[in-house]
């Protein structure tokens, strides 16, 4: 059995080899979810940018549909 030392280092290299992979991929994995959390806000704050324009936007509707005289509906 000593005489298979070679196989015994052999798999242990090649597992420490896969194990550097193996945090190589986790490490990447971590890089796109942080940009992916950034993409996220950005939509998010266009999405809130968006709704505040369209409230005024709304409101201002409202306004002129009073002022001329319009009603009832809405």
């Amino acid at each position: 059995m000593l005489d298979a030392w070679y196989i015994q280092f052999g798999f242990a290299g090649f597992a420490f080899a896969l194990l550097g992979v193996l945090f190589w991929l986790i490490r990447q994995l971590l890089v796109l979810l942080r940009a992916n959390q950034k993409v996220i806000e950005r939509n998010t704050d266009v999405i809130a940018s968006y709704r505040g324009d369209h409230g005024v936007i709304i409101e201002l509707l409202r306004e002129v549909r009073e002022k001329l005289g319009g009603g009832g509906d809405g």
